[in-house]
């Protein structure tokens, strides 16, 4: 290319500042990144900014957070960057056609899963929740609908049984980084033929809530660490101690043991004095947890101070 391509960035969560950094590392004119607004957030309800924004204000880029993607204000702003192409890492909104039809080389969105499989905002957590050894990155060209326009490449990843999802939010952008940076001179000389996906084999995620990572006890300790892993750290995975007191489970083990020696939720000693909650099968160690309104503390030392819970179940 003659001169730098002028691109757009839409992108609203950690995910995206890896994308951005290597695009800006790469000599790609960013004239804008679009993220949400500022939000209320904690106890003090005091306005949030996206790390997006604060990572692209410190860059140096302009920053805007439309109120409404459909308002013909922030439409004619973007028509007036003149942007060569857009990219979309973990926007969080759908984007209307008028939008991703501005830019002559398309709209790209790098998205964590291997589409069809787990369209939607939460396919991270659903690959650890469903106990996959693998996962991939994807760009694709972006139509109205979620996640469903065409492939331009994809790339895959492993997933490990310790992973989180912040190890695996982290594994993921730095790929989908490392595979926009070299795909995308293919995609602007016209190289790539995009394939349409399969939608009879989509799967969708949702939108993940507080109460999504309440403990059912009566599950398998596999289910369970899962679980802890894929809502680490929020909303967390977390249980009820007899007084109605939240418990956070910040990080758990899967221990062996013989089926029927405890109820599902009653909480035992190991041989080596460690904390361990029975399951619908098997157990778990718990390695760290925090009791609602305390610190994070080691199970061993949280359980010294709560004698009392031994044997007794906590409550899902």
């Amino acid at each position: 290319m003659s001169k730098p391509i002028k691109l757009i960035f839409f992108g609203s969560s950690e995910f995206g500042i890896p994308i951005l950094d290597e695009l800006r590392c790469a000599s790609y004119e960013i004239v804008a990144v679009v993220t949400s607004i500022d939000k209320p957030a904690g106890r003090s309800k005091q306005l949030k900014s996206p790390i997006i924004k604060l990572w692209s204000q410190d860059a140096g880029i302009k920053v805007i957070q439309p109120t409404d993607l459909k308002d013909p204000g922030f439409l004619n702003e973007i028509v007036s960057l003149h942007p060569d192409l857009i990219i979309i890492a973990a926007f969080g909104k759908i984007i209307p056609g008028m939008i991703l039809d501005i830019p002559k080389f398309g709209s790209i969105n790098v998205h964590p899963s291997l589409l069809p499989k787990w369209r939607g905002p939460s396919p991270i957590q659903n690959v650890i929740l469903s106990g996959e050894k693998e996962t991939s990155v994807t760009l694709m060209l972006t139509d109205e609908k979620m996640d469903h326009g065409p492939i331009i490449i994809q790339e895959k990843t492993y997933v490990d049984d310790k992973d989180t999802y912040i190890s695996l939010t982290q594994r993921c952008a730095s790929l989908g980084a490392e595979l926009l940076i070299k795909t995308l001179p293919k995609w602007l000389e016209g190289r790539i033929k995009p394939q349409e996906q399969d939608h009879s084999l989509a799967t969708f995620t949702k939108i993940i809530s507080r109460d999504d990572g309440k403990i059912d006890w009566s599950k398998s300790a596999d289910e369970i660490d899962r679980t802890a892993r894929a809502y680490y750290p929020w909303p967390g995975a977390f249980t009820f101690l007899p007084d109605g007191k939240r418990l956070k489970l910040l990080e758990v083990r899967i221990l062996n043991i013989e089926d029927g020696r405890y109820e599902s939720g009653t909480v035992f000693l190991t041989d080596t004095g460690e904390m361990a909650v029975a399951c619908g099968k098997n157990a778990l160690m718990i390695e760290k947890v925090q009791k609602e309104g305390g610190e994070p503390m080691d199970g061993k030392s949280f359980l010294n101070g709560h004698r009392n819970l031994i044997k007794q179940e906590l409550r899902s």
